[in-house]
C-alpha cells in the first residue's frame, strides 16, 4: 500500500499531538542538568582560581595555567553537552517511532490545510479512498479538487474550527472508483505562531459501512410501517376497490417507493389491466400493454413473468435489465433504479400482480424481499376473503329471497311477514302505539282461474301485488299469504287510519285490469285487526283479521270489517286492568322474581334478570305481557319501573351483605324510563343510597328503542357508563339495527332473543341468525347472552359457537329472592 512518508524534524504532522514531548521530559530533567552545570562551573572556576593563587606565584605560569584551565573547562563542558545531545536525540528517535506507529495504525485520512482550505500535507494508509492522487491535490484548495457539495462542507468545517478551535460531526459522500463512500469530517486548529498563518488538521473517517447499515435499517422500518398500514387497510376494507388504492398509497407514502400499482389479470383478453396506482410516474400506465402470453414481446417483462411463474420477479437494475428493455426509456424518465413484481393469488390461482418501483438500483436485499413477499401474501389473503364474502353474500341473498319472499309476486311471504309483525308489535309496545293487520282476499278469484287459466290468474295476482305496494306507505308491508290472499301490516295506525287505507285499497283494486287480451274487474274483501286490543302477538292478530275478512265476505264481499267482537272483550279487560294497576303499587301487589344468568365457561351464576310479577287479589296472577303494555299505554310504567329498580338494587346489596359474591342484576328499562331526562341522576341516587357498586347494575334496553333516537341513546348510555353502570341490548335481532350506530353504543352485552334460540336445534335460519349475532358481538367487543335456553341441545350449540352466557328454564325459572340466594350458594359453592 502506497504511503507518504514524512521526515519528522521538517514535517508539521508530528506536532499534532503532545505525547512525544511529555515522554521526553519524563526522561530528561532540564532543571537538573542546568543546576548540575552551574554547580560544576562554579566549583571549577572558584576552586581552580583559589588553588592557583596558593600554589603558583609566577604570573607567567599563572597565565599559562589559566589558559590550560579554560581549555580543560571547554573540553569537559563540550563532553557533557555532547552526552546530553546524544541522549536527547535518542529520546526524539524513540518518540518519532512511536508516533509513526500510531499514525500508521489510524485508518482515517489525515490532511493539513490552511484557512483557505489549501492542502499542505496528508497521511493516508488507504490511498484508494483519496478522491484524486496527492500530486493533484497538494497545493490546491478543497474547492479545486472536491465536488461542490463536499467542498462546501469541508470549508464550513475549517471556518468553524478557525472560530472555535474544533469542528466535528459533518459528513459528506464521494463517488470513488470502488463505489460511493461516506466520510465523517473532524477539523482541529493547530497552535498559532506569529511567523505563520494558522494551520488545521483535518481527519476524514470512512463511515460507509455504518451509513449503509443505517440506510438499510431505515428502509426496513419504512417497509414495516407500510406492512402495518396494509394490515389496517385489509381489516377495514370490504372490497378490492377500497383496498387497492390504499395499498398503493401506503407503499409510496409509508414504504418509500417512488411508484406502486396493482394490476388484475383479464383472462378473456390475456392482458394485465391496471386497477390502482400511486406515486410519481403513474402516467407510465396510460396505454400500457402487458400480455400474459410468453410468445409476445409485451409478455416478457417482470409483471408477465411473475404472473406466469407465480413467483416474485426482482429487477435490481431497471435501466439495464433485458427484461425491462422496452420500458428503459420510461424508467429513465421517472428515475427508477429497480423494481419488483409480486403475484397476487386467490384460491390458488394468480389473479393479479403487485408492482413497486424504487429510485435506487439493488434496492431489494434478502430482508426487503422477504417483507415484500409477506405484503403480497397479506394482499392475497384479503382477495380470498373478499371472494369468499361475495360468494357468501350472494348465497345468503338467494337463501333469504327464497325463504322470505313469494316467488310469483316478489312480495314478502308468511315467514317475513311474521318477523316484521313481531318487530312492529315490539316497537308499538315500547312507543305506546297501535298497528293494524289487514287480511285481503280477492272476490271470486277461483272463477278467473277456472275460466281463463292459471296463467292469467297469476298475472292478475302480480298486478294486484303491484297496486298494493303503490297504495301503502314505505314503512308498511304488503305480503302474499297464499293463493289469492294478501296481508298488509300497517305500523302506527289507528282505527281511522286503517279505515282510510282499506277504502283506498278497495278503490285501487276495483279498477279494471288489462291482462293480455282480457279486461278484468275484480273486487276484494278485507278484514282488519288492531294491536293491542285484538291481540298482542302475530298469531292472534292474524286469526282475528282472518275472521273479520270472512265476515266481510259473509256480508256480501267488496267490503271491509273490523274484528269488533274481540275488540269489545279486550277493551273491557284493558279498562279493568288499567284501573287495578293504579292501586297495585299502593297495595304492594307487585313482587320480583330473578332468573339466574350462567357463565358457560364455568357454569357459575354471574347475574340475574329482574322480572316483575303482579298478584291481584281478585284477578289472580296477571301476565306481564298483558299488564306491562297497559302500564306503558296508560302512563303508569314510570312509577312501576322506578319501583322495580329500587327493589332490585336493594335486594342485590342485601345479597352482598349476606355473603354472596358480587353478581350483576339486569333491569329492563321501558321506553318512557329511558327517555327520562333525569334517569342518570335517579340511578346514581339509588346506588349511593344502597352502596351497591355501579358495576353490579346492568340496564337493558331493546334494540328498537336504542335506534329510535340514536344520538340521545348514546348520550344517556355514556352518562351512565361514566358512573360505572353497564348496558345490554335486549331482544337483539328482533328490531331494525344500524351497525353504524350500534358500534358507537358503549354497551357490554347483546341478548339473543329467545325466539331465535327456541328452534335453534331444528331451524337452520335460527342457527344462522344466532351464529351471526355471536360473531358480530365478538367483533364489536360485546359479550353475548342467550335467553330462553331450555334444552341441552340448545346449550351445546351456543357453547360451541362462542356464546358466553345463558339464561332459561334449563337452569332455572325466574324465582323469588330467597330461592335465588339458595340457588347461587349451591351453584357457586358459596
Amino acid at each position: 500500500m502506497l504511503r507518504h512518508k514524512i521526515a519528522m524534524p521538517e514535517s508539521p504532522l508530528p506536532e499534532m499531538t503532545m505525547p512525544s514531548r511529555a515522554h521526553l521530559l519524563r526522561h530528561v530533567s532540564v532543571t537538573r542538568i542546568v543546576l548540575f552545570y552551574v554547580a560544576l562551573a562554579t566549583l571549577w572556576i572558584v576552586g581552580s582560581d583559589h588553588l592557583l593563587t596558593l600554589t603558583v606565584a609566577d604570573p607567567v605560569m599563572q597565565q599559562r595555567i589559566e589558559l590550560a584551565k579554560g581549555l580543560a573547562f571547554v573540553v569537559v563542558t563540550g563532553g557533557l553537552l555532547g552526552l546530553l545531545l546524544r541522549r536527547w536525540h535518542a529520546v526524539l528517535l524513540a518518540a518519532q517511532e512511536r508516533l509513526q506507529a500510531t499514525l500508521d495504525a489510524i485508518p482515517d485520512l489525515l490532511f493539513e490545510v490552511d484557512r483557505e482550505g489549501r492542502f499542505f500535507d496528508y497521511r493516508s494508509p488507504h490511498t484508494e479512498l483519496l478522491f484524486v492522487p496527492p500530486e493533484v491535490f497538494l497545493g490546491k484548495t478543497v474547492q479545486d479538487v472536491l465536488p461542490a457539495e463536499a467542498a462546501e462542507i469541508a470549508f464550513s468545517a475549517i471556518a468553524e474550527a478557525d472560530r472555535q478551535g474544533y469542528s466535528g460531526g459533518r459528513s459528506y459522500a464521494l463517488n470513488l472508483p470502488g463505489g460511493k463512500h461516506w466520510f465523517e469530517l473532524s477539523v482541529s486548529k493547530k497552535p498559532e505562531t506569529q511567523a505563520a498563518a494558522p494551520r488545521f488538521i483535518a481527519l476524514a473517517r470512512d463511515i460507509t459501512a455504518r451509513k449503509t447499515a443505517e440506510q438499510k435499517l431505515e428502509r426496513m422500518m419504512q417497509l414495516h410501517v407500510a406492512l402495518s398500514q396494509y394490515n389496517q387497510a385489509i381489516i377495514h376494507c370490504r372490497s378490492e376497490d377500497d383496498l387497492f388504492p390504499l395499498i398503493c398509497r401506503d407503499s409510496v407514502i409509508s414504504g418509500g417507493f417512488k411508484m406502486a400499482w396493482i394490476g388484475l389479470v383479464d383472462q378473456a383478453q390475456q392482458r394485465v389491466i391496471p386497477a390502482a396506482s400511486f406515486g410519481d410516474g403513474r402516467e407510465y400506465l396510460d396505454g400500457i400493454d402487458i400480455s400474459t402470453l410468453a410468445n409476445q414481446p409485451a409478455g416478457q417483462g417482470p409483471t408477465a413473468r411473475a404472473i406466469r411463474e407465480n413467483s416474485p420477479f426482482w429487477c435490481q437494475d431497471f435501466q439495464h435489465d433485458p427484461a425491462t428493455a422496452i420500458w428503459h426509456e420510461r424508467g429513465a424518465h421517472f428515475g427508477w433504479g429497480s423494481s419488483a413484481a409480486l403475484p397476487l393469488t386467490c384460491n390458488g390461482s394468480v389473479v393479479g400482480v403487485f408492482n413497486v418501483y424504487d429510485g435506487k438500483p439493488d434496492a431489494f436485499d434478502e430482508a426487503a424481499k422477504n417483507l415484500l413477499v409477506k405484503m403480497a401474501l397479506d394482499i392475497s389473503f384479503a382477495l380470498e376473503r373478499f371472494a369468499h364474502e361475495r360468494v357468501r353474500t350472494k348465497a345468503a341473498a338467494t337463501i333469504e329471497r327464497l325463504a322470505n319472499f313469494d316467488s310469483l309476486t316478489g312480495l314478502p311471504n308468511r315467514v317475513l311477514l311474521k318477523d316484521r309483525t313481531q318487530q312492529a308489535i315490539a316497537g308499538a309496545s315500547r312507543l305506546n302505539q297501535g298497528l293494524a293487520l289487514m287480511f285481503l282476499d280477492l272476490d271470486h278469484f277461483k272463477n278467473i282461474n277456472d275460466s281463463l287459466g292459471h296463467v292469467v290468474g297469476d298475472q292478475l295476482l302480480c298486478e294486484v301485488a303491484l297496486r298494493l305496494q303503490n297504495s301503502i306507505r314505505e314503512q308498511d308491508t304488503a305480503a302474499r299469504w297464499g293463493g289469492d290472499e294478501f296481508v298488509l301490516l300497517l305500523p302506527d295506525t289507528t282505527i281511522a287510519g286503517a279505515t282510510h287505507v282499506a277504502e283506498k285499497l278497495m278503490a285501487a283494486l276495483s279498477s279494471p285490469y288489462q291482462l293480455d287480451h282480457h279486461e278484468l274487474n275484480s273486487t276484494s274483501s278485507i278484514g282488519i285487526a288492531l294491536y293491542p286490543v285484538d291481540g298482542s302477538d302475530f298469531e292472534t292478530l292474524a286469526k282475528a283479521a282472518d275472521t273479520a275478512m270472512f265476515r266481510a265476505k259473509q256480508d256480501g264481499r267488496n267490503a271491509f270489517r273490523f274484528f269488533t267482537a274481540e275488540l269489545e272483550a279486550r277493551s273491557k279487560r284493558f279498562l279493568e286492568l288499567e284501573n287495578a294497576l293504579r292501586q297495585a303499587l299502593r297495595r304492594n301487589e307487585f313482587f320480583l322474581h330473578y332468573q339466574p344468568q350462567i357463565a358457560l365457561a364455568d357454569a357459575r351464576v354471574i347475574g340475574a334478570e329482574v322480572l316483575v310479577r303482579w298478584q291481584h287479589p281478585v284477578l289472580g296472577l296477571v301476565s306481564p305481557g298483558e299488564f306491562i303494555a297497559i302500564a306503558e299505554m296508560s302512563g303508569q310504567i314510570l312509577d312501576l319501573g322506578a319501583w322495580v329498580m329500587r327493589e332490585a338494587i336493594h335486594q342485590a346489596k342485601a345479597w352482598q351483605d349476606a355473603g354472596l359474591p358480587p353478581i350483576t342484576i339486569a333491569v329492563n328499562l321501558s321506553a318512557a324510563q329511558f327517555r327520562q331526562p333525569h334517569l342518570a341522576e335517579q340511578v346514581h341516587a339509588l346506588l349511593t343510597e344502597t352502596g351497591l357498586p355501579p358495576q353490579c347494575l346492568e340496564l337493558e334496553i331493546t334494540e328498537s328503542l336504542a335506534m329510535e333516537n340514536p344520538q340521545a341513546a348514546i348520550e344517556t348510555i355514556n352518562t351512565l357508563r361514566a358512573q360505572g353502570v353497564t348496558f345490554s341490548i335486549d331482544d337483539f335481532g328482533t328490531g331494525y339495527s344500524s351497525l353504524a350506530h350500534l358500534k358507537r353504543f358503549k354497551v357490554s352485552k347483546l341478548k339473543i332473543d329467545q325466539s331465535f334460540v327456541r328452534d335453534i336445534a331444528s331451524d337452520a335460519d335460527d342457527r344462522a341468525i344466532v351464529t351471526t349475532i355471536i360473531a358480530l358481538a365478538r367483533n364489536l367487543g360485546f359479550t353475548t347472552i342467550a335467553e330462553g335456553v331450555e334444552t341441552q341441545e340448545q346449550l351445546d350449540y351456543l357453547h360451541q359457537h362462542g356464546c358466553k352466557e345463558v339464561q332459561g328454564y334449563f337452569f332455572s325459572r325466574p324465582i323469588p329472592a330467597a330461592e335465588f340466594e339458595a340457588f347461587v350458594r349451591t351453584r357457586n359453592d358459596v
